[in-house]
């Protein structure tokens, strides 16, 4: 059963790489920084550009995100809801983060703002640019062609988690019974490892925010969307993890662990776009070389738990057995010579 279910994970891994690779969507990181460097724009005049350039694209996001606590509210609507009447006065004009550049704090773009029409061309364009530039060979970068042959790896990874997860959930009882000396040292690792996960999940929101305003929605979807659906599922599987393996022996633990799961699963549910902004800001186009430096901190701090926690509840236990092995019993005494028994 294990040889057989480790074939089928390998190739259900190969086909779900195959077909998020399928896809015709672009993005910069697959271009390489001297195709990136190049690009001009199009139909760029005193103020506005029919597309800004790829290098002016990624600055404008990089400013947005430091400058504003929300860029979500920055998307457009390109295909307007066939089943929805539209509203009676036009939306207000926006920033175009695909037509429009700015510098500092956005003082100069007073009387720049653009409709959603007018922004929604500019995506294409911008996307279709870089669809263009990825076509040449040349311009593909040595990011792209290392994920290509890495997809199947971080597929297999994430299923592999997910596997481990759902045998560990559903084995709870047998694991209790026969590896009761492990169980917590399990916890641990599977507690570490979904505080790790959680990093993965609002990167790659901030990442589809941020591909959005300059491609269009239309421009981020199967390239990225796939990983896209993989981060919801993983974000519920999370949240059970969450639940189910607090060690039993902790009743305190267990019932705080559920409460912050709840609270911080309402707070995802009814904050997701406040989330998304910060992650773009401190994990994703914002980040500096601190919050790069931060989040290796993290990584480490991560990795130091995985090590030290094992060791720490190895020597609780040891302390207990000791502690029991010293009070099983008074010790007799006699202060004469011992009877020997024949």
């Amino acid at each position: 059963r294990f040889v057989l279910w480790f074939l089928f994970l390998c190739a259900l891994s190969f086909f779900i790489s195959y077909n998020i690779q399928g896809g015709s969507e672009r993005s910069l990181w697959q271009l390489t920084p001297t195709a990136i460097s190049e690009d001009k724009g199009e139909g760029c005049g005193e103020n506005d550009c029919a597309r800004v350039s790829f290098r002016d694209g990624l600055e404008n996001i990089r400013r947005l995100s430091r400058t504003r606590q929300t860029i979500t509210d920055l998307s457009r609507v390109c295909q307007p809801d066939n089943f929805i009447s539209p509203p009676k006065t036009p939306p207000r004009t926006r920033y175009c983060a695909a037509s429009t550049n700015f510098q500092g704090k956005g003082g100069d773009l007073e009387g720049r703002w653009q409709a959603d029409g007018v922004c929604c061309l500019a995506q294409q364009n911008f996307d279709a640019a870089v669809k263009a530039s990825f076509e040449e060979p040349a311009n593909r970068s040595r990011t792209h062609e290392l994920q290509t042959h890495l997809w199947p790896l971080n597929i297999f990874f994430l299923l592999i988690l997910l596997a481990i997860s759902v045998l560990l959930a559903l084995r709870r009882l047998r694991i209790e019974k026969f590896y009761a000396d492990h169980s917590r040292t399990i916890d641990s690792g599977v507690i570490v490892g979904v505080l790790a996960m959680a990093f993965l999940v609002i990167m790659n929101r901030g990442f589809l925010e941020a591909t959005q305003l300059l491609h269009g929605v239309k421009g981020a979807a199967s390239l990225h969307r796939g990983p896209d659906t993989f981060m919801v599922l993983f974000s519920i599987w999370a949240l059970l993890i969450l639940f189910s393996f607090v060690h039993p022996a902790n009743k305190q633990a267990e019932l705080t662990s559920r409460f912050l799961g709840v609270a911080f699963s309402i707070l995802f549910v009814f904050n997701a776009d406040t989330i998304t902004n910060y992650g773009l800001r401190y994990l994703g186009a914002g980040a500096g070389i601190r919050s790069v430096i931060g989040l290796g901190g993290i990584a480490l701090l991560l990795v130091a738990l995985l090590i030290f926690i094992p060791r720490m509840q190895l020597t609780a236990g040891d302390e207990d057995n000791n502690k029991g092995d010293n009070n099983d019993g008074p010790t007799p005494m006699t202060d004469g010579p011992r009877e020997r028994v024949g």
